[in-house]
């Protein structure tokens, strides 16, 4: 599949990108957020399984075709099977539990609106299900996976431009440059690690 042949009708390139000016509103609470889903590593405060399925949830709205290669990838490694990652992928809600089902609304409301704003209810409903300090791991744990679907939007909206494609991000040269600079160097250092998992699961099925 081709990283840039999910297209509206128009057949022009419109996913969300990443602009200088939003990463670096974003840098400052970006820290807690990281040191908080790499706990999740652990188990502590929400699982590894949950942290997958609200990654995929926010990159089924982002539409970003690396991050969906990665954390496929990442999920398998945590247990969730083939099916339970294509459904959320396409948009569904397999989860049998109300909780997981909470979760996976609020970040996907969330995704909607661009993180700019949440929906209070939606909120409290996870609040019910979850401590504050799982509550907040789930919420950053959206806003990570978040940044980087769109630093590989980014990166793709440049190959589109370059290749004389219609696209419609609206996004200047300089920051689609940098963004995309950022992107390349980051996936340098991701790509063997989701390689290997592939490998490795690949294996297993043998």
């Amino acid at each position: 599949m081709d990283p840039i042949d999910s297209k509206p009708e128009s057949g022009c390139y419109d996913k969300p990108v990443l602009t200088l000016g939003a990463l670096l509103g974003q840098l400052p609470g970006m820290p807690a957020h990281l040191v908080r889903v790499a706990a999740t590593s652990v188990g502590y405060p929400i699982p590894g399984p949950l942290r997958e399925r609200i990654m995929l949830a926010v990159t089924a709205v982002n539409r970003c075709f690396y991050c969906r290669v990665a954390h496929t990838a990442f999920a398998r490694s945590e247990g969730l099977a083939d099916g339970e990652i294509q459904d959320i992928l396409s948009g569904l809600d397999p989860a049998e539990d109300l909780g997981e089902s909470a979760a996976l609304a609020y970040v996907r409301d969330l995704a909607h609106r661009g993180f700019a704003s949440r929906d209070e209810t939606l909120w409290e409903e996870l609040t019910r299900h979850f401590t504050a300090q799982q509550c907040s791991a789930i919420d950053s744990s959206a806003r990570v996976i978040n940044v980087a679907n769109r630093f590989g939007n980014t990166f793709d909206a440049a190959r589109e431009r370059l290749n004389g494609g219609c696209e419609q991000t609206g996004i200047s040269a300089v920051d689609l440059t940098v963004v995309s600079s950022l992107f390349a160097a980051g996936a340098a250092l991701v790509s063997p690690v989701v390689g290997a998992l592939m490998v490795l699961q690949k294996a297993r099925n043998l």
